[in-house]
């Protein structure tokens, strides 16, 4: 039995081979995992887990699609034996952990061929309800997780999606917005359009950081207002020539980019 720290360096070894050797070497070492009695399975996928969460973020999503690729080649049975080991054992690692790993799963699975992609997924959904129970209050041991349930069924819930995949059009207000604040430098503009462009400018991409790393939709808001603001004020304040042709081009984008940023929060 290899203790913590020899765990540790061999999935650092691991995450660093070929892809092609590192799902074989994974591969054996899952069906060795399966082939345990529970109590050694435990001991050994809990030193695996923890090994995983000291990698870098490159490597650790590198070794959570192997694993998922594995996974998903193995035997129905072998593979809810893995898979429901490792929910109960989840439930002692930080919050912040488990759902890092669950949006690393989930963009495995979306990886992966469509009949892989859903069967895992049912697995996945049919093993929720339990393995949350298990996380949250620590009752359910991984021998009884195990057995065959014969309770009502309970709905299913889908691991949370990954937000972060939902936030590139408030970042390209953002880039907008550097944009506005940097034109009138390039273009040559001076005087009040100078001084609208670069507050506005200010505006709009702190606005846009505002709906990227907070999803909140008032900003995005907020950044529809300020693109049409500036197709409106490049006439008002008499602006001309290719600061004014700027203003409107970026208006329209940031109102349009601002708005299906919004529409986006509106369906997470």
């Amino acid at each position: 039995m290899q203790n913590a720290m020899s765990m540790k360096d061999m999935v650092a070894a691991l995450a660093k081979q070929p892809a092609a050797n590192r799902k074989a070497m994974m591969a054996e070492r899952m069906q060795m995992f399966a082939e345990m009695d529970d109590r050694a399975r435990r001991q050994a996928m809990r030193s695996m887990i923890e090994a995983l969460y000291a990698l870098p973020e490159k490597d650790l999503r590198a070794m959570v699609e192997t694993r998922t690729a594995v996974l998903a080649d193995l035997p129905d049975s072998t593979r809810k034996k893995l898979m429901m080991t490792h929910m109960v054992l989840l439930k002692d690692f930080s919050e912040q952990q488990r759902m890092r790993e669950m949006q690393l799963v989930q963009q495995a699975v979306s990886a992966l061929p469509a009949a892989q992609k859903q069967k895992m997924m049912q697995m996945l959904q049919d093993m929720m309800p339990t393995g949350a129970i298990a996380m949250n209050s620590g009752m359910v041991s991984s021998s009884q997780v195990s057995q065959p349930m014969h309770s009502a069924p309970t709905p299913a819930v889908a691991p949370a999606p990954a937000r972060a995949e939902n936030t590139w059009a408030a970042w390209l207000t953002v880039v907008a917005g550097v944009w506005v604040l940097v034109s009138p430098f390039v273009l040559g503009a001076s005087g009040v359009a100078l001084a609208h462009d670069v507050i506005l400018g200010i505006v709009i991409s702190g606005l846009g950081l505002i709906g990227a790393l907070g999803r909140q939709a008032w900003a995005s808001w907020l950044n529809v207002l300020a693109g049409l603001w500036m197709i409106v004020a490049s006439f008002l304040l008499s602006y001309s020539g290719a600061l004014q042709t700027s203003d409107i081009i970026i208006g329209i984008a940031t109102a349009i980019l601002a708005y299906i940023a919004v529409a986006i929060n509106s369906r997470r």
